[in-house]
């Protein structure tokens, strides 16, 4: 324990400001929220020395607000054995098996939010996708999740590792509006916390700003960091991603045929021990406008003529690939798309270009292909839009597109589109199908790129 901090007079605000700006972070964030109930000190995102001077000048002019402040941050150091905790003797079992059921919901069998949210929660506090958290797929998977937090011997800034799982799901059912899920969630950490010398604040503080207000759905990431016509074996890069966690997929045999390299990696996903459990969603692959009307969904290049083509195994997908720092903020529909969100390749470019970049939608049927490219207004469209649907040829169909996509949840969009497609008949529209698909997704970055290594970095402090 430092002399400063040993129980004694309190000190000068000079040192206590230095005392706040050496606590650890849980703590300092604790000690904030404790003591900031009209939150007049900025947030997280704002440097420590400027929240520290706001806190003493909030602290201030409270009633014995610094003898107070003083006595609680001696305490920390009188808990620096916290992590020794079992958090065994913590969380017994009634505990253990009240979370279980809180997550699984008053419904086994049926689909419940809240094995999602214990999902996703899971893979944060882990920092890692490849796990046998996916083994099951049922209502199990909730309590093999909690079984093997239980059982960690790992600590994250000395709380159990069960209690952090715990915070992050209730964080997450909160953002997603799930006020049942929440409540219950709150009440168990409460209940925990009351038995410890541990805190729902403290914790919370602990995995950086993270965005609860949705769960993306697990995808499978390709690009190509040079064109075909530069690289005589273009080899690309492939992570599968969930949220902000991106694991890199093994590279395969180089190989000049990029369609046998793209069917090459889905398949040694789909068979991969480690990876086949994983619910993979969609595949996005990441090009440049020149080379999205290519035949990506089909394993086989001229495949598409047959009946029964074979098709990739999962849905595909197509993003725009851009440098980081061009990157721009796709307009998007907030859940589902409604008619009123989709423009129409057959209006006026100029309205068509301007609604989709009010609206982030659209559909086009009625274009002709540009040297096997898309047609100059699709490119352009491609540029602003979240979720955009057209064709290699000309088939007159928009209608058929915009009711396809109106009233879809946002999150089901590639499914319904592989869907189309793979029952789909040889002179139907769907067999010359484009879909662009970037609602709001993580930026994809490739792993030399330059600003990688920071972001990298950020995402790894976040899942401390």
């Amino acid at each position: 324990m430092s002399p400063m901090r040993s129980h004694q007079e309190i000190p000068g605000e000079e040192q206590l400001l230095e005392v706040l700006k050496e606590l650890l972070a849980p703590d300092f964030e604790e000690v904030v929220y404790l003591f900031d109930k009209d939150n007049t000190v900025p947030g997280r995102e704002a440097p420590r020395g400027i929240r520290a001077v706001d806190l003493l000048r909030v602290v201030r002019i409270r009633k014995d607000g610094l003898e107070k402040l003083w006595n609680k941050i001696q305490k920390y150091d009188d808990s620096d054995d916290r992590a020794s905790v079992d958090q065994e003797d913590i969380i017994y079992p009634p505990l253990k098996r009240k979370l279980i059921g809180i997550l699984i919901g008053p419904k086994p069998g049926t689909s419940n939010i809240g094995i999602d949210v214990a999902r996703y929660a899971y893979t944060i506090v882990k920092g890692s996708i490849f796990s046998d958290m996916l083994t099951d797929r049922d209502d199990r998977i909730v309590e093999t999740l909690v079984s093997n937090l239980i059982s960690s011997k790992d600590t994250h800034g000395g709380y159990p590792e069960l209690l952090a799982f715990a915070v992050i799901c209730h964080d997450y059912a909160m953002g997603l509006g799930e006020k049942e899920l929440r409540n219950d969630l709150r009440s168990w950490i409460d209940t925990v916390c009351r038995h410890s010398q541990f805190s729902l604040e403290a914790i919370r503080a602990d995995y950086g700003k993270l965005d609860y207000s949705k769960i993306h759905r697990i995808a499978i990431e390709i690009a190509w960091r040079k064109p075909l016509v530069e690289s005589e074996f273009p080899q690309p890069e492939a992570y599968i991603r969930w949220g902000i966690h991106r694991e890199r997929v093994d590279r395969v045999a180089p190989n000049i045929d990029r369609h046998k390299i793209i069917a090459d990696i889905l398949e040694s996903i789909r068979n991969d021990e480690s990876a086949r459990y994983i619910n993979i969603d969609h595949v996005e692959m990441l090009l440049p406008t020149s080379e999205m009307n290519d035949l990506w969904e089909y394993k086989l290049r001229d495949s598409f003529g047959y009946e029964y083509p074979e098709w990739q195994p999962f849905p595909l997908v197509v993003r725009l690939l851009v440098e980081p720092s061009q990157k721009i903020k796709r307009t998007c529909p907030k859940k589902h798309i409604l008619y009123s969100h989709i423009a129409c390749g057959r209006h006026h470019e100029k309205i068509f270009l301007d609604f989709v970049q009010d609206k982030g939608v659209f559909v086009a049927s009625n274009f002709e292909p540009e040297n096997n490219q898309p047609c100059q207004k699709i490119r352009a469209a491609i540029t602003w839009a979240s979720i955009g649907l057209w064709t290699r040829m000309v088939y007159e169909q928009d209608d058929l597109l915009r009711d396809t996509l109106a009233h879809c949840p946002i999150e089901d969009v590639p499914w319904r589109i592989h869907g189309r497609r793979i029952n789909s008949e040889l002179d139907s529209v769907w067999r010359h199908t484009v879909l662009l698909y970037d609602p709001d997704l993580p930026h994809f970055y490739f792993s030399d790129d330059k600003t990688n290594s920071s972001h990298q970095q950020m995402v790894t402090a976040a899942l401390r």
